[in-house]
């Protein structure tokens, strides 16, 4: 068996990197990887150093990649999502002088690993365009880090799990935002009912105390019909304040949270509103 001694010493500063990506977002395909540590662009295929590297740290034993493949048994090895093993978490525990707690690998369900793999593609998308300058990131939290916990009305615990909680920073403010990513998966009454307990949670005044304001929320949808139907059940829901939220495609968002909500025009496939406190 493999140790963590034996392991270190082969390791390089972007293997490091790579490990801590895939235990930051859990599972990421090789074109993520690609992206996010080879300098691949989104639309390119993957660079065979990307391919040789992951191939390495899979026999090393720090990585592996699960059956299910991204486009099938057809897609070959660029198809795969990776995941830590425990020997790649007890590595990297180490490398941080952090706690090690055992890393067990499983196969997720489709449906929690395709939208664990959409979070973990918006969160890049946000990374990539921070990138080019039109605004920086100050901070980036994905589940648990991102959940938020308050009272309820019967004085009980009720945790709110927004996929995202971001800072941007430009020129002249800060902008908070709790983001959602919908695969069109759910009906839009699921959606406002999540509206509704980000209500909940304003009231409560919690983050407002600890910021100032109250981060606006964005839904990250597949297509503009899903912002066009969305939008309709958030404008028309009495208890939601629409103004306060945004519902945009991925290849708008960049320009949402470079101009702020404020700013953001309904026809770049958005909902106009504000960020308030």
């Amino acid at each position: 068996m493999t140790t963590v001694d034996q392991v270190v010493p082969h390791l390089s500063d972007r293997d490091w990197q790579v490990l801590g990506s895939i235990h930051e977002f859990h599972y990421l395909t090789t074109h993520q990887l690609a992206r996010h540590h080879f300098g691949s662009a989104k639309t390119d295929p993957v660079p065979r150093r990307a391919n040789h590297a992951l191939t390495r740290l899979n026999g090393l034993g720090v990585i592996t990649h699960l059956k299910r493949r991204i486009g099938g048994v057809r897609a070959g090895s660029s198809g795969y999502v990776w995941a830590l093993t425990d020997l790649g978490g007890r590595a990297l525990a180490r490398r941080h002088a952090g706690q090690q707690t055992r890393i067990r690998t499983y196969e997720p369900s489709a449906a929690f690993l395709e939208h664990t793999l959409a979070v973990a593609e918006v969160a890049l998308d946000i990374r990539e365009a921070a990138a080019t300058g039109s605004f920086s990131v100050t901070a980036l939290e994905l589940e648990p880090h991102a959940w938020r916990t308050h009272l309820g009305a019967g004085g009980q615990v009720v945790r709110l799990k927004p996929d995202l909680s971001v800072v941007t920073s430009s020129a002249e403010f800060d902008d908070y935002w709790f983001i959602e990513v919908d695969r069109d998966t759910e009906p839009p009454s699921r959606v406002v009912t999540k509206c509704l307990a980000y209500e909940r949670y304003r009231a409560s005044g919690i983050e407002q105390r600890s910021h100032g304001v109250f981060p606006a929320v964005v839904w990250v949808v597949p297509n503009k019909a899903r912002v066009d139907q969305l939008s309709r059940h958030l404008a028309t829901a009495p208890a939601i304040p629409h103004e306060h939220y945004a519902v945009t495609t991925p290849d708008q968002l960049a320009t949402l949270l470079a101009q702020g909500l404020e700013n953001f025009n309904t026809s770049t496939g958005g909902q106009k509103g504000g960020n308030p406190s």
